[in-house]
């Protein structure tokens, strides 16, 4: 006993070194959701920005993936947790609401203000992917919706592209245009869904359910332009329209 004691008091003094090169030795699987967030960060404004810019730029990222294959008819296993993923959204969401900034910090201010926009339009992007991933569904498998899904998808898939490229002038352009186009044919469309029902095409609880998948592509297309939009505006820009390193 007196051994094991003496073990410890000897020890004791080298076991933050010995973790610390723990850490270096096995690292911490990197998260496709982010880093932690540190609250260290928030004494700089700047700092903290970019932190949370690139943490929801990564959740972003994560959330088209799944769509992706969600709305990709030859993918049938959906990996992703997004359970977690709503996890550091929440993360993301209660570090934003520490960084306390004024509107005379300009350049800040309006940084923070485009990314708690973005971060709206991304938990409620979730919640369309976690709760109505049947919509989804029909999506992919109705023929009436065959040009939106496909039109959807193709902009899901391309937007994935020019995030990695970090081209948000882009990325806004594509995803307004898909979203215009979209919500120019949906109450054409619904018109044309319910007339197929009342002629016998369809049965009511087929037009219900392709009639809320329609909304649902309304919807989703509505959140990545905007999402794009504001992360977009979170940078700074400089006379020319190129954007300013930093954030």
């Amino acid at each position: 006993m007196l051994f094991n004691f003496l073990g410890v008091i000897i020890v004791l003094p080298f076991s933050h070194h010995f973790a610390s090169f723990m850490c270096r030795l096995i690292p911490e699987e990197k998260s496709i959701f982010g880093d932690a967030l540190d609250d260290q960060l928030l004494q700089s404004p700047e700092l903290a920005l970019q932190a949370l810019h690139k943490n929801n730029t990564q959740q972003f990222l994560a959330l088209l993936n799944y769509l992706s294959n969600l709305l990709d008819n030859s993918q049938k296993n959906l990996k992703m947790d997004l359970q977690k993923l709503k996890l550091t959204l929440n993360e993301s969401s209660v570090f934003a609401d520490k960084l306390h900034l004024v509107p005379k910090q300009e350049r800040h201010w309006q940084q923070l203000l485009a990314l708690i926009h973005a971060l709206d339009h991304l938990n409620r992007l979730h919640e369309r992917c976690e709760d109505e991933d049947n919509r989804a569904r029909t999506v992919s498998s109705a023929n009436e919706l065959k040009a939106q899904h496909q039109l959807l998808l193709t902009t899901v898939n391309e937007l994935i592209t020019l995030l990695k490229a970090q081209d948000w002038i882009k990325a806004t352009e594509i995803t307004r245009h898909a979203y215009e186009l979209i919500h120019e044919q949906y109450e054409q469309q619904r018109t044309s869904i319910i007339k197929s029902t009342a002629s016998g095409g369809l049965t009511v609880a087929q037009t219900t359910a392709i009639a809320q998948a329609l909304r649902w592509i309304d919807r989703v297309s509505w959140h990545l332009a905007r999402i794009s939009h504001h992360y977009m505006s979170s940078f700074t820009w400089n006379s020319d329209n190129t954007i300013q390193p930093g954030l």
